[in-house]
């Protein structure tokens, strides 16, 4: 494929398959994710486009639409400013109405810290009523 930054815009694929302990009677998943992304100059914009769909016991028989997006100012390592976007529009045959889906909008501050770890800390607020009002994001990670 192309290295990052070869063309307009960076894409990608991504899949993944969530299997739950059996104790907590939760199906299985597949998610398939459209990575894209886009920096000029010191901003940096990405679109996650999201598909889900259960499978096993308990599976709801619909595929589940969704996204994400996060806009970043790359200004320093170890702090990069981020307005974040997140929602699900339920079903692909048959979305719900916008105030039963779920969308949230917040201001993140991530970063670089020393020894291979990375930090995302913020607030997202509620959009619609079958949203929280409210919640606060919190991530440690540490990079292998």
């Amino acid at each position: 494929m192309f290295g990052h930054g070869e063309k307009w815009l960076d894409a990608g694929l991504y899949l993944e398959y969530f299997k739950p302990k059996a104790a907590l009677n939760q199906p299985a998943a597949f998610e398939f994710k459209l990575l894209l992304e886009k920096q000029s100059g010191q901003l940096v914009n990405t679109a996650n486009l999201i598909l889900t769909k259960e499978v096993g016991r308990n599976a709801v028989t619909h595929t589940i639409a969704g996204y994400a997006w996060r806009s970043k100012w790359r200004w320093s390592r170890q702090m990069e400013p981020a307005i974040e976007l997140y929602g699900s529009l339920g079903p692909v045959h048959n979305t719900s109405s916008l105030s039963g889906q779920t969308h949230q909008l917040g201001v993140v501050m991530l970063g670089k810290l020393p020894g291979d770890l990375s930090y995302e800390v913020g607030y997202l607020f509620g959009l619609t009523s079958a949203t929280e009002r409210g919640m606060f994001k919190f991530v440690i990670a540490y990079e292998l």
